[in-house]
C-alpha cells in the first residue's frame, strides 16, 4: 500500500507546476541607436523639439504673416562635404487648404535634391536654420498640420 501513497503525492507536487509552465509570457522590445561619425556632426544650438512635441508657427492675422522657426546648427565635418534635403515637400494641410513651407539652412534653400550645405575640412561652422510659411493673401481658417523631416548626409 505504500507505494502507491508515493505515487499520488508526487503527482499531487507537480501538477500546478503543469499549469505554470503552460503559459509562456512573451514581451517584444524595440531599440535604436545612432553612432555619428567622428568627421561629420550636427548639432542645433537650441535643442530639437522632443519626440511627438509640435511647434506653433503662429499667425499674425493683422500683419498676413507667420511665424518663423530658427535654430543654429554647428556642423562639423572635416572629410566629407555635408548636404542637406527634405524628405517631401513642406506642407501644413487643414485637410482641405495647404500651406506651402519652405526651410533654409544658410543661405541654401532646401529642396528634395540634396544640396551642399557645408564643404568638406571646413572645420566646425554655425549655419541658421529657418522654417516658415511662403506668403499667402487670407488662407482659409483652420488648424493646419504637417511633419517636416530633414536628412543630413556626409558624402
Amino acid at each position: 500500500m505504500k507505494p502507491k501513497l508515493i505515487t499520488v503525492a508526487l503527482f499531487l507536487t507537480f501538477a500546478p507546476l503543469a499549469g505554470v509552465l503552460a503559459a509562456p509570457i512573451q514581451q517584444t522590445l524595440k531599440f535604436s541607436t545612432t553612432v555619428p561619425p567622428d568627421d561629420f556632426t550636427i548639432e542645433p544650438s537650441t535643442p530639437w523639439p522632443g519626440n511627438g512635441e509640435v511647434t506653433t508657427l503662429k499667425y499674425d492675422k493683422v500683419a498676413d504673416k507667420f511665424d518663423i522657426y530658427s535654430n543654429n546648427l554647428s556642423i562639423l565635418s572635416t572629410a566629407q562635404d555635408v548636404t542637406a534635403k527634405l524628405q517631401s515637400a513642406v506642407e501644413l494641410s487643414n485637410g482641405n487648404e495647404k500651406l506651402q513651407g519652405v526651410v533654409t539652412i544658410g543661405k541654401t534653400l532646401l529642396t528634395t535634391s540634396a544640396q551642399l550645405i557645408h564643404p568638406k575640412a571646413a572645420g566646425t561652422e554655425i549655419h541658421p536654420l529657418f522654417i516658415g510659411i511662403n506668403p499667402m493673401q487670407n488662407p482659409a481658417a483652420g488648424t493646419y498640420s504637417g511633419d517636416i523631416v530633414l536628412i543630413f548626409d556626409g558624402v
